[in-house]
């Protein structure tokens, strides 16, 4: 799959993100294309995770990847690093 990434800029940084079908397939082609390798953490909000968590974490392992899983609270509220601390 070859998407030209969108450009998001926020006042403080800018990074790429790629849109269109099927993504979540191609997300361990996607990383190996970055040069990530090894083990990752897959964040993801409490009501995403039970529809996509487990087949991106099954992907990702067969791949070849470590994979470490958190769910956070839904909502606003959990949109800043400090609900990832302990």
């Amino acid at each position: 799959m070859n998407l030209a990434p969108l450009t998001v800029t926020t006042p403080t940084a800018s990074y790429p993100i790629l849109i269109g079908p099927d993504l979540l397939r191609a997300l361990p082609e996607q990383l190996a294309a970055l040069g990530l390798r090894g083990a990752l953490w897959l964040i993801a909000d409490a009501a995403a995770y039970p529809h996509y968590g487990p087949s991106i974490d099954e992907s990702l392992r067969a791949a070849g990847y470590i994979v470490h899983s958190y769910s956070v609270p839904s909502g606003e509220a959990s949109k800043d690093r400090s609900s990832t601390t302990g």
